[in-house]
């Protein structure tokens, strides 16, 4: 059995696992909901409840994985916070790659700091032994030691990174194509989405896809948009080489109310 490293920040717990390919798993565990359970009370048999997985794969990559109760796998999550979009639930792994970017975010082991502080009577009152003790040590490491490890698998991604090509700092492009898309779209967006130029949408549109008004006024919101994309496509795409199917294009109209 491989022994992980656990870090307890930030109402978190964070666990790690060197697997034997060299890759490594990082399991972050919640509990900010935990009114008894708590790593603070079971250092070494806490188990949480809502879970993250961040893992390294085979080409050097960050992984990122949210699982429900029942193992899963969903694409939103209430556990992480979406400081990038300002909204929850987070969306995984858009959420995780905008934030790990350049790799992981190192943190400090707060039951560690608690544990053997010199004037802290925990390991008093917790009821350990010093085998428990010892391995309360080798599971919880050292801040230096904690340091090398986030700066360690931070320079495996790091380097696999430098041999796709990609920038080692800056926004992740697949967090920040994910949020501009689903921004609210200009006349200019919806017109580049509907093979269209600009002037020629905003000619068109009146007549043929009143639905469209929010791009005369303002912007208009991505759902909003994608609902009444088929019929937009369908009745501006005249002058098109490349047309919708007539069939689809009834039935898109039709939704929408007819001509």
């Amino acid at each position: 059995m491989i022994s992980p490293s656990r870090i307890s920040h930030a109402h978190r717990l964070l666990e790690r696992r060197a697997l034997p390919s060299g890759r490594v798993v990082w399991q972050i565990f919640d509990y900010l909901r935990e009114k008894v359970n708590s790593p603070f009370l079971e250092p070494l048999g806490y188990v949480g409840s809502g879970t993250e997985y961040v893992f390294s794969l085979s080409n050097g990559l960050f992984a990122f994985v949210t699982p429900n109760p029942n193992d899963a796998f969903v694409t939103e999550t209430p556990v992480p916070l979406d400081t990038l979009e300002y909204s929850l639930p987070a969306r995984t792994p858009v959420a995780c790659w905008g934030c790990h970017a350049s790799g992981l975010i190192a943190a400090q082991d707060d039951l560690r700091g608690l544990a053997f502080r010199d004037d802290s009577d925990y390991l008093r009152s917790s009821g350990l032994d010093a085998e428990d003790v010892a391995l309360l040590e080798q599971i919880y490491p050292e801040p230096a030691a904690l340091l090398e490890l986030f700066a360690s698998d931070t320079a495996v991604y790091q380097r696999a990174l430098t041999e796709l090509g990609l920038p080692t700092i800056g926004p992740d492009p697949v967090a920040a194509a994910s949020l501009r898309f689903g921004a609210p779209l200009t006349m200019r967006d919806a017109a580049a989405e509907l093979g269209l130029h600009p002037e020629a949408l905003a000619t068109d549109w009146p007549r043929h896809a009143p639905w469209l008004a929010p791009l005369g006024r303002d912007a208009m919101d991505r759902d909003a948009f994608t609902a009444v994309y088929s019929a937009s496509l369908c009745v501006l795409s005249g002058s098109l080489a490349n047309r919708p199917d007539a069939a689809a294009c009834a039935r898109a109209i039709d939704a929408l109310g007819g001509p």
